[in-house]
């Protein structure tokens, strides 16, 4: 999630995906600290 924040961080609003619904919600309350929007999708890429 380093990505995310590093993209949050320059200035853009970012959407974030993965499998662990608590990490995501943890960076996106970090992005939203820096003032930027984000926006959750848990999914599990693996899966077709």
């Amino acid at each position: 999630m380093g990505q995310a924040l590093a993209i949050a961080d320059a200035g853009a609003d970012v959407v974030i995906s993965g499998r662990d619904l608590e990490r995501l919600e943890s960076t996106a309350v970090d992005i939203r600290k820096l003032g930027r929007e984000a926006a959750i999708v848990q999914t599990d890429m693996g899966e077709p």
